[in-house]
């Protein structure tokens, strides 16, 4: 669970713009601008934690959108290696 959530944090999100936080960490700011989609594979038994993550990460970025096939553990890689993958 911990190596999830720390690979999620480094994902890129497609046509993102970059957000200077020691400028301006209102809330406001930091949602405008950034939008695109996150690809995430995996297993099911991540459906749980990945849905808490969207929704908190939804909070600061409501334009950004997810993407989730979370059919089984052994796909993940597999999307990480063709490239159809952000996180796994």
């Amino acid at each position: 669970m911990r190596t999830f959530l720390a690979a999620l944090i480094g994902l890129p999100i497609a046509n993102a713009a970059p957000v200077a936080h020691s400028q301006n960490s209102n809330p406001e700011f930091l949602a405008s601008g950034i939008q695109g989609e996150i690809r995430i594979w995996g297993s099911s038994a991540m459906a749980e934690a990945v849905d808490r993550w969207e929704a908190g990460f939804r909070k600061l970025h409501p334009l950004v959108s997810f993407e989730n096939r979370l059919l089984g553990s052994d796909i993940g890689i597999a999307g990480l290696y063709t490239g159809k993958a952000d996180g796994a």
